[in-house]
Parts: C-alpha cells; structure tokens; sequence
C-alpha cells in the first residue's frame, strides 16, 4: 500500500510495484490456506543464510542506515520500503521445506533490482 499511496506520485513506476506486492501477498495468502510451502530452520546453508538475511533486514539494514546518516522518521524500516522487503521475502524462502515455485521468486526479483534506487528518490 505504501507504494500505491505514497511512493507512486514520486516515481511513477511504484504504482505497477506496488501491484505486484498485492499479487504477492495474496499468493503468500493462497498457499497459507492451501499449505504448499512449509518453513523451518534445519541447519543446512540455505537456512542459515535465509535467517542472516531476515535479520539483516529487520535489524541490519536500519542500523547499517542510522551510521550512514539515515535518521528516524526517514530512515529505512522493514514495513515501509521495498529494499528491506525484498530481503526479508527472500530470508523467508530460503526458510522453506521444499523448492518455491518460481512465480514466488518472480516479483521480488524484478522488484528487488529496482528497489533500493526508488527508496532514495523517495526522501
């Protein structure tokens, strides 16, 4: 909602982004009622990577951002932009039991590539 609301009248291409989030998220929602992915830690790489980047995301990337000058309110926080959204989906499935479909890995990638440069056209 955040780039359909707010970030869409600065970057015109958020309104197709922000789109794509809604399309993801109702699949996130489609598999929590019909269970196609589990998630879990099992020790191996792909899990251990997975949570590096959840917490990167959810307590790296702010800090990261606080000691390059990035203060609060327009610092980069989980919930609000892409660029740690992103990371945080991708920490997610690489917490899954079995291979995600690619569909899943579809719009973080294309969202992903852009992401970081429209957070800072965005302050």
């Amino acid at each position: 909602m955040f780039f359909l609301l707010r970030f869409a009248p600065v970057y015109t291409p958020a309104y197709a982004f922000g789109l794509l989030f809604i399309i993801q998220g109702v699949l996130f929602l489609v598999t929590v009622l019909k269970p196609r992915l589990s998630f879990g830690f099992k020790g191996d790489p792909y899990s251990i990577v997975g949570i590096l980047f959840i917490a990167y995301a959810m307590v790296g990337y702010p800090v990261l951002g606080y000691f390059l000058g990035d203060m609060y309110p327009q610092s980069s926080f989980l919930v609000g932009f892409a660029c740690t959204t992103c990371i945080f989906t991708f920490g997610l499935l690489l917490l899954t039991g079995k291979k995600v479909p690619k569909l899943f890995l579809a719009i973080p990638l294309t969202k992903g590539g852009q992401s970081c440069h429209g957070c800072r056209l965005s302050r």
